[in-house]
């Protein structure tokens, strides 16, 4: 299983272990530019992206899901709120604080993998 990963340094050092000890590939990308096409490119599974500072983060998750089978997950801060509804409205199959990733990022890859 492949992980695109388009988090900030902090947490990308928290998601990379953890994906890693559940057996997915983890492949980090940058924040800017075609997600889908990168994430078409690299056959992933599932991309965790960070919400904030993405102009129209919810049209990134709209376009993500309509690669079939694609796992959105998405975080941000815990007062993003309207970030955070924006992003369930478009579709994305899980949504995290930055401070709950590292303890609810093992339960989701885990069901998907």
């Amino acid at each position: 299983m492949k992980l695109l990963a388009a988090l900030d340094l902090m947490a990308a050092a928290r998601a990379r272990p953890v994906a890693e000890s559940l057996g997915w590939s983890y492949v980090p990308c940058p924040r800017e530019g075609d997600l889908v096409a990168r994430a078409r490119a690299e056959g992933a599974d599932a991309v965790l992206l960070d919400l904030s500072g993405i102009p129209d983060a919810a049209a990134v998750v709209r376009s993500l899901k309509t690669l079939p089978g694609i796992l959105v997950i998405g975080t941000a801060g815990h007062v993003e709120e309207d970030l955070l509804q924006a992003a369930r409205a478009a579709g994305a199959d899980a949504l995290l604080s930055k401070g709950e990733l590292a303890r609810r990022l093992p339960e989701l890859l885990g069901a998907a993998g």
